[in-house]
């Protein structure tokens, strides 16, 4: 009891759940492996872009083009909208069966908490995420007023290819920013609600690409 308690007022401080070593370290670690072998490969992997309401998927865009993309789009902008250039892997793409395995291995890591705060929900909206030099995705809450609204997201990060520290998700609650490091075996944790803004900053030149599960229970 104690456990929810602590859960609920720790989400209206601060917004949030942050969990380092989410995972058990095999588990996570033969995560880890399939999400690379992925990416390298290619298969199954998009480039999401969005300017202003154009919202476009595009096979995967080369590493050495991303940053010259992300000037166009920018260039683009009209209206100061939402806008957000990355790859991604959706498990409706995912013909190799990896997606789904890790979002119910993270639901189980988080379940405790998942009971009080979407104990109904079971629809899945995830995807495998990578981040290289030019991607970024602007603030954005998350929150829908939809006829199936997001109960829930969740983020498992994998870290960076070679190095572990290339940044993170930037949380804007309540006026308190706090940067969420991209470390390996990082978990996330919110309920989207109108305070819940977050953003990721452009990724810099030369930095190694950086892997992660993204989603929402339904």
């Amino acid at each position: 009891m104690q456990l929810l308690e602590d859960v609920s007022e720790t989400l209206e401080r601060d917004g949030v759940l942050v969990r380092e070593n989410l995972l058990p370290p095999a588990l996570f670690e033969m995560h880890r492996a399939r999400v690379r072998s992925s990416w390298h490969s290619g298969a199954d992997w998009e480039t999401r872009i969005k300017v202003g309401a154009d919202n476009r998927i595009l096979p995967r865009q080369p590493d050495n083009a991303m940053e010259g993309i992300a000037e166009q789009v920018r260039q683009r902008r009209s209206d100061g909208g939402f806008q957000y250039l990355y790859h991604s892997m959706h498990q409706s793409k995912d013909s190799q069966g990896i997606v789904l395995p890790i979002v119910e291995d993270v639901r189980q890591a988080w379940r405790a908490e998942l009971a009080q705060v979407a104990p109904t929900a079971e629809m899945t909206s995830f995807a495998l995420t990578s981040f290289t030099p030019g991607c970024f995705q602007d603030a954005h809450n998350a929150h829908s007023e939809s006829d199936t609204p997001f109960a829930v997201t969740l983020l498992l990060y994998f870290g960076a290819q070679d190095v572990e520290d290339s940044g993170g998700l930037v949380f804007n609650y309540r006026g308190t920013k706090r940067v969420i490091q991209a470390l390996a075996n990082v978990g996330v944790l919110f309920v989207p609600s109108p305070e819940t803004e977050h953003w990721v900053d452009p990724m810099p030149s030369g930095a190694d690409a950086r892997l992660a599960l993204s989603g929402w229970l339904l």
